[in-house]
């Protein structure tokens, strides 16, 4: 009994299934011939769909693909191709800089606690120990910072003359270094300049002022040695004048903030308009040098 009311239940689920296929059917084959007119735009919208939806597919894959390489070079730390803000002078790709100025952009802020190495043939003066030596490395141009000391005028060895500190400069071969000079006078004062290239003869004042400066040690050897330096106050252009009778480095109104005579014998040293300096030989404007040397350094 139990099989006979199955076979008749799924006769009647058949002809359900039968009749629901024919209606559908029919009312397929109807809403096709209504929507026969529009037929032939509809297939044209939907191919021209098709057709804007892989041009856009392709231009959004093109861009996604440069936006990966680009943090991808990012990443690995190479610069891509095509400058960040356009190709202006700003993104020049060197720059010079000092240590101190690198360690920060790299953000090492233990460099307050790292002690720099004095460079090579620093440690060849004889008016300098290493106290005064890392003192001296603080106020160098950032182009001569880290670079090798080259001795090129020792008054001991070379003489006291003024011919001589020249002709000794031009036998230095680096015309982009700037010059550091040393001068301790006969009551231990320890003073000098650093001027932007080799002391030769030039006619008239001659200089630039980011490398031009003048500076001293407070007190006498060995005891209070603070290093003050003067730097150029942009008033004038009086860095360095360079006469066969004498070296004159810094001036205006009349003073000389570094007067050198050609024997290398007297010097004078007065607040002037160049750099707003102080006397660089204590309390008194002349003074009489001990010992002078000069150096370069090595680029």
């Amino acid at each position: 009994m139990l099989s006979s009311m199955s076979s008749s239940l799924m006769e009647k689920m058949h002809k359900v299934h039968e009749s629901t296929s024919s209606i559908t059917s029919s009312l397929a084959s109807q809403m096709s011939e209504e929507l026969c007119p529009f037929e032939d735009k509809f297939r044209r919208l939907s191919l021209s769909t098709r057709k804007i939806s892989r041009e856009s597919g392709r231009r959004l894959s093109h861009m996604i693909s440069k936006m990966g390489e680009t943090i991808e070079q990012e990443i690995i730390g190479e610069k891509p191709q095509a400058p960040l803000f356009g190709t202006s002078y700003l993104n020049r790709e060197w720059e010079i800089v000092t240590v101190k100025e690198m360690c920060r952009r790299l953000s090492l802020d233990e460099i307050d606690h790292i002690e720099m190495p004095i460079p090579e043939g620093a440690e060849t003066s004889q008016v300098l120990d290493e106290l005064m030596i890392r003192q001296v490395m603080e106020i160098l141009p950032a182009r001569a910072e880290g670079y090798p000391w080259v001795q090129i005028y020792n008054s001991e060895k070379h003489g006291f003359s003024l011919a001589t500190l020249y002709r000794k400069m031009v036998e230095f071969d680096e015309d982009m270094s700037p010059v550091l000079l040393i001068i301790r006078d006969t009551n231990d004062h320890v003073f000098g300049a650093i001027v932007s290239s080799a002391i030769r003869p030039h006619e008239g004042y001659w200089g630039t002022g980011d490398s031009c400066l003048l500076w001293k040690f407070t007190g006498e050897v060995p005891h209070t040695r603070e290093l003050r330096h003067f730097t150029w106050t942009g008033d004038n252009q009086f860095f360095v004048n360079a006469a066969k009778e004498s070296l004159s480095i810094g001036a205006g109104g009349g003073h000389q903030g570094l007067w050198l005579d050609a024997d290398l014998n007297h010097g004078r040293s007065q607040k002037c308009v160049t750099f707003d300096n102080e006397p660089l030989a204590g309390d008194k404007e002349d003074f009489i040098i001990q010992f002078c040397e000069a150096f370069g350094f090595r680029m």
